[in-house]
């Protein structure tokens, strides 16, 4: 499972790329990792946005395991690093977080770290299933419409007319053909549309995919792609500066030049890889690597430093300046973009060894800063997305003959009778229910499955029975959930982690005046702490530190956002509906201070120092 998914799009746009910026490092690093001999709960207080009702999670050394409501009505596993976690919820979302340590023998939280991860590989085997299923009937309305078949990974990268690599191509198919013989890229080219004019039997498998056929399809283009001589496609590519500068570009250096070059026979040495490799799927990272190796090749001859633009094709997009609250802050974060990018291009040169994965941490930071920049200039949208992302760039296959119409038709029903099957099967077993399983429900339920029955060093049982009841009876509501591990289960290292703006409250009590600090961080207006973003509702005054007069300064913040309610029906042709949103939320999320609870806090899209 990737670090920081999607489900991190519910905060600002520029605070979900601040993410990626501060953390790209991290999120390459992952890997499965011991764990430590500490299994902790962590609750994080509401707010407004996802897990509103607050939030429940496990933290296992630097492994934070929880789970959120996605697509499909499911309730899927993540694993997160704990620095990333806590700077989301934290700071980012301005939520104070709890921290609670269990006291288990030694030997307990390896094997629930060990269970969290046997079913993070589960659910991504059963989503895989899903998405490839969903990938077969997209390719088969394809053919059915008559239409050459889309959507097909790394097809994108390259233009489609022929001899239009310039030298490199040139280069790289004479090195082919001397390695491999002359005839051999068009005779794989014709046996493979041979086999492509035929779709395979389905089966009595209900689970049957067209996985391998799609395979297949993406070899084809890969060897056409070579044996055509075609040349990456400019719209793939990012240009990349380097420097302090204000210009866009930059030439390359002496150092960088010789460094890239070892770059560019890497890329080649995968392509013939690839092409001797018997692997079914290796048609993606063949074309892959060749628009890798095209790229570097450019750069080459240019002396200017060029990579593969990472963002997926589905890529969410926002208006990057209402997110932000302003373009003064967008500017900021593009700088720290800068700054982290010019820091990633020192590394990308200065090892001697090679590593892919660092080059793919590259074109990541790349296309962020590509992205910022242009948004600065102007562009009005901005595609975000807050993980690692392996270029993909899909594009469409040209066949020289489609399979046949009656086949089609009955390989689209075994297809999507197959995938309702695959997706009620998976929704009967992770199927989200705000009361019987959800966040809170599933880690317990997690935790007691892996320990109960289990015995731990020295023969001592993981779990005592009078853990397990208190496990198994524990409440559905985060916040109680909280009260319950500390009353019930023995628990050690109770941590509070206050928020943002708590954090930086208590510094200004403790060096001003606490009067002037009061009347001036009480509301959104006049607030140095609090910069008024887009991602949050429309309110006046915070009442996260005030419970007797909640009431009545959530009444106060009701009369300013019910205006702002009526004023957006005026204001929908002009901004999209957004002052009616912010104005209706608002209200909404007010009401809960009437009865003395607190659910919006304010949040920030992006914040200059970080701070544990």
């Amino acid at each position: 499972m990737i670090p920081l998914s999607g489900k991190y799009q519910g905060t600002a746009a520029a605070s979900v790329l601040l993410l990626c910026l501060l953390f790209i490092p991290e999120m390459l690093n992952a890997a499965i990792e011991p764990a430590a001999h500490t299994v902790s709960i962590l609750y994080i207080e509401s707010n407004t946005g996802d897990s509103s009702g607050g939030h429940a999670a496990v933290k296992i050394g630097d492994d934070v395991f929880h789970f959120q409501h996605g697509e499909e009505g499911l309730l899927l596993l993540h694993r997160d690093k704990w620095d990333p976690f806590r700077f989301y919820y934290n700071d980012l979302g301005n939520r104070t977080m709890y921290q609670a340590g269990l006291s288990l023998p030694p030997g307990a939280a390896e094997k629930v770290h060990e269970c969290f991860i046997r079913l993070l590989i589960e659910q991504e085997g059963r989503l895989s299933t899903l998405h490839n299923l969903r990938q077969d009937q997209s390719l088969l309305n394809a053919f059915k419409n008559g239409d050459e078949p889309g959507g097909i990974k790394g097809a994108g990268f390259f233009l489609h007319g022929n001899n239009s690599g310039g030298h490199a191509a040139d280069i790289l198919r004479q090195e082919i053909a001397q390695r491999f013989g002359a005839e051999f890229l068009s005779a794989t080219r014709d046996e493979l549309a041979q086999k492509l004019s035929h779709l395979p039997d389905a089966g009595p498998d209900q689970a049957f995919t067209l996985t391998p056929y799609r395979e297949q399809l993406e070899l084809f283009e890969a060897v056409s792609v070579l044996e055509a001589r075609r040349g990456v496609n400019p719209a793939a590519l990012i240009s990349v500066p380097c420097g302090n500068g204000n210009v866009k570009t930059c030439g390359l250096t002496p150092r960088e030049t010789e460094s890239i070059k070892q770059w560019a026979a890497f890329f080649k040495k995968s392509v013939f890889t690839l092409l001797e490799s018997r692997r079914p799927d290796r048609g993606f990272p063949l074309m892959l690597a060749t628009a890798r190796f095209l790229a570097v090749q450019r750069s080459i001859e240019q002396g200017e430093l060029f990579v593969l633009d990472s963002f997926p094709v589905d890529a969410a997009t926002v208006n990057p300046v209402l997110e932000a609250g302003s373009r003064k802050t967008l500017e900021e974060v593009s700088d720290r973009a800068r700054k982290r990018l010019d820091e990633q291009r020192v590394r990308l040169f200065s090892k001697k060894n090679i590593d892919e994965a660092r080059w793919c941490g590259f074109e990541n930071m790349a296309s962020r800063w590509s992205e910022f920049m242009a948004c600065v200039h102007g562009k009005e949208r901005m595609r975000v997305y807050s993980g690692i992302s392996v270029p993909n760039r899909p594009g469409i296959v040209e066949l020289p003959s489609p399979p046949p119409q009656f086949k089609v038709k009955v390989m689209l029903e075994t297809v999507s009778r197959s995938f309702s099957i695959s997706l009620s099967e998976i929704q009967q077993d992770t199927g989200y229910n705000l009361i019987n399983r959800n966040c809170v429900t599933e880690l317990f339920r997690v935790i007691s499955d892996a320990l109960s029955g289990e015995q731990c060093h020295d023969g001592i049982p993981c779990l005592s029975p009078e853990q397990k009841e208190a496990m198994d009876s524990m409440s559905f509501i985060p916040w109680r959930m909280f009260q319950q591990v500390s009353d019930t289960l023995p628990t050690k290292d109770i941590i509070c982690y206050p928020s943002w703006r708590q954090r930086q409250l208590s510094s200004m009590y403790s060096k001003e005046d606490p009067v002037t600090v009061y009347l001036r961080e009480c509301n959104t207006i006049t607030s140095s702490i609090y910069q008024d973003g887009r991602q949050d509702s429309a309110f006046l005054l915070f009442t996260e530190e005030h419970i007797i007069p909640r009431p009545l300064f959530g009444a106060i913040n009701i009369a300013w956002s019910l205006p702002r309610t009526c004023l957006g029906l005026i204001t929908w042709p002009v901004d999209s509906g957004y002052m009616l949103k912010s104005g209706a939320m608002g209200t909404l999320f007010s009401l809960p201070e009437l009865l003395f609870v607190n659910i919006r806090k304010g949040s920030f899209s992006f914040i200059q120092h970080r701070e544990n």
